[in-house]
């Protein structure tokens, strides 16, 4: 079933472009890291949030890298049908909404997480939330047969 949200959200996040800055060079490596060990995700934002917070980004900067990492971990939610990978996954981008200096955006993240949670960030776009895709495909599964697993 496709999910479909009427969300408005500052764009804040999305619109900044960081063109061979340091979350940009390391999104592949977020989603992919994500997806390979979900548990781990939440300890990875928090830590890429701080190198950016010590490299002296803040408000609108700091928002829009952010919202690069949060848009890494919902591809990697949006490549896993696992309960307990989602369920990190959306831990990761519940701590990503704490450090947002915009109430929107936060809110945005929040209500990503919450879709990441209920299993539907397959059927649910990032810009749903304000974030941009990410430039790279989200990590392949293994095909899933009739039964689901």
């Amino acid at each position: 079933m496709k999910h479909k949200l009427s969300f408005a959200v500052l764009a804040t996040a999305a619109a900044f472009s960081f063109s061979g800055g340091p979350v940009a060079a390391q999104q592949v490596d977020i989603a992919a890291a994500c997806f390979a060990d979900a548990a781990s995700c939440a300890a990875l934002v928090q830590a890429q949030i701080a190198a950016l917070e010590a490299a002296g980004l803040t408000g609108a900067e700091l928002d829009a890298a952010i919202g690069q990492i949060a848009a890494s971990v919902y591809s990697a939610a949006q490549a896993t049908r696992n309960p307990a990978a989602l369920s990190a996954l959306s831990a990761a981008l519940t701590t990503a909404s704490a450090s947002m200096s915009s109430p929107a955006a936060a809110a945005g993240l929040r209500q990503a997480a919450q879709v990441v949670a209920s299993g539907q960030a397959a059927t649910t776009q990032p810009t749903a939330f304000g974030l941009a895709p990410t430039t790279a495909p989200a990590p392949s599964t293994p095909p899933v047969n009739a039964s689901g697993t």
